[in-house]
């Protein structure tokens, strides 16, 4: 078997068994194999861009989030659990909330620390503003 046989085989297991949304490494390796002079033909050109299958998503119901918010015993992770999902919060962005980000006057959470590092103002609505004034007022008064 040939080097080239070899590439056009991995061109084909790529094509149809990768979930990637881009042919771009694949892409990448060939174009270097070209370069150093392992192969002549630049077959990357022949891939085409691999369709993702889009999952749809599962949601939990409400008795399905309830059920969560009671599992949880400990006060200050129910609280984070609580801020994640009622803000929609990425994991990150709720581990790395300080009170400083908490404006319980103008009822916004200020993401500083989020992804790709842009600042994003959420909106709390009256659920989460009681978990976090209860947060402040019996959790982290203990702390101070």
């Amino acid at each position: 078997m040939t080097l080239n046989n070899t590439l056009n085989i991995l061109v084909m297991i790529y094509q149809q068994h990768i979930g990637s949304t881009s042919s771009q490494p694949l892409k990448d390796l060939l174009a270097t194999a070209i370069k150093k002079g392992y192969i002549n033909t630049d077959i990357g050109k022949q891939v085409e861009q691999v369709k993702r299958r889009i999952k749809e998503r599962d949601y939990l119901t409400p008795v399905e989030v309830e059920q969560l918010f009671k599992a949880v015993d400990h006060e200050v992770i129910k609280t984070l659990v609580k801020t994640l999902y009622y803000a929609g919060l990425r994991i990150g962005e709720g581990l790395k909330l300080t009170l400083k980000d908490i404006d319980l006057e103008k009822n916004v959470l200020i993401i500083t620390k989020g992804k790709m590092k842009q600042k994003r103002i959420i909106p709390i609505n009256y659920k989460l503003r009681k978990e976090l004034q209860t947060y402040i007022q019996n959790q982290r008064k203990h702390r101070s």
